[in-house]
């Protein structure tokens, strides 16, 4: 049962983030019993502190912790 919350809330806070113009393509989202884990890259800095927000929006959002970096480009 809290498997499923988990999962449910995953999607909510995945949805209010692609709401938000988030590139959600390099983000993991993890959430725990309302706990929720930003996890990956974003092409722009800009974009950082806005998941966290539209995370923190989320109903059943306690928590957020955001672990985003921004992605390298090319790298040659």
């Amino acid at each position: 049962m809290v498997r499923k919350a988990n999962h449910r809330l995953e999607a909510a806070v995945r949805k209010q983030l692609a709401h938000s113009k988030i590139d959600v393509s390099d983000i993991r989202v993890i959430a725990r019993s309302g706990k929720v884990s930003l996890e990956g890259t974003v092409p722009d800095a800009s974009q950082i502190p806005v998941a966290a927000d539209a995370a923190r929006k989320t109903q059943g959002v306690s928590s957020v912790s955001n672990n985003l970096t921004i992605r390298e480009e090319g790298g040659g």
